[in-house]
């Protein structure tokens, strides 16, 4: 078996794998599908956890937390100021 027997190979195993929908790529595509989804949610979460820390807030001076989390409901600054 020479070098050209071997690559003859590949390519037939390649396009066999095209035709039956197997590609290896998939697999990475797949994760790299669900990464916006992953950080919607994070926001969610942290524009959740945000607004039950205000509301838990006693707003009496000072009021340093209470301007903290009043600006993580605003947008995606929830992603940070969630966890002061």
């Amino acid at each position: 078996m020479d070098i050209n027997d071997r690559t003859r190979i590949r390519i037939n195993n390649s396009f066999n794998n095209k035709k039956r929908g197997i590609m290896r790529s998939d697999k990475g595509f797949l994760g790299l599908a669900f990464l916006p989804i992953i950080i919607w949610l994070y926001f969610i979460v942290c524009w959740i956890v945000n607004l039950v820390k205000l509301v838990s807030c006693d707003f009496d001076a000072p009021y340093k937390d209470e301007i903290i989390h009043a600006i993580g409901l605003i947008g995606p600054a929830a992603g940070i100021t969630a966890w002061f």
